[in-house]
C-alpha cells in the first residue's frame, strides 16, 4: 500500500497547478485561483473520512423507516 498520497504535488510534479484545501472556507479562495491559472489545476479538498454526509443521513433515515 502506498499510504498518503499528496495529489497537489503530484499535480505540481506533472506541470500543474496543485492546491490543498483542508476547511469549507477555503474552497471558495482555491477555486478561485485555479480558474486564474494559466495551466491544468488540481484542488485536492482533504475531508473528514468519519463524517456522514447529508445523503448518508438520508439513506440511514430511510432504512430505518421500512
Amino acid at each position: 500500500a502506498l499510504g498518503p498520497v499528496d495529489i497537489a504535488a503530484f499535480a505540481r510534479s506533472l506541470g500543474a497547478m496543485g492546491l490543498n484545501v483542508e476547511r469549507d472556507d477555503d474552497i471558495p479562495v482555491a477555486f478561485e485561483e485555479a480558474r486564474r491559472a494559466d495551466r491544468p489545476a488540481v484542488i485536492h479538498v482533504k475531508i473528514d473520512p468519519l463524517q456522514l454526509s447529508v445523503n448518508t443521513d438520508r439513506a440511514a433515515a430511510a432504512v430505518s423507516a421500512r
